[in-house]
């Protein structure tokens, strides 16, 4: 593991879950089979999104594309105009 692993602080925060749960020697056995059904859900969302936030990052990049399409609508108008004239 790189010494600045992004995913490394969420890591440690699983394998500490299952070591207070007492889960980690069946993870270790088992596999990923039943352990994260008992990782508490406050454990498990640290980078939830909710339907507003997402809401409004489709809504900015719905304005930001159409602000390009306009501008490149504009700065073509010329071309555009030859094209249909013809």
């Amino acid at each position: 593991m790189p010494k600045q692993w992004i995913y490394a602080k969420e890591l440690y925060i699983i394998v500490l879950s299952l070591r207070e749960l007492g889960d980690l020697d069946d993870f270790l056995k088992n596999g990923l089979k039943k352990i994260f059904v008992r990782i508490p859900l406050h454990r498990m969302d640290l980078h939830s999104i909710n339907i507003v936030t997402m809401s409004g990052l489709v809504l900015t990049l719905a304005v930001i594309n159409i602000i390009a399409l306009l501008l490149f609508v504009w700065i073509n108008r010329f071309v555009i105009k030859k094209l249909f004239k013809d």
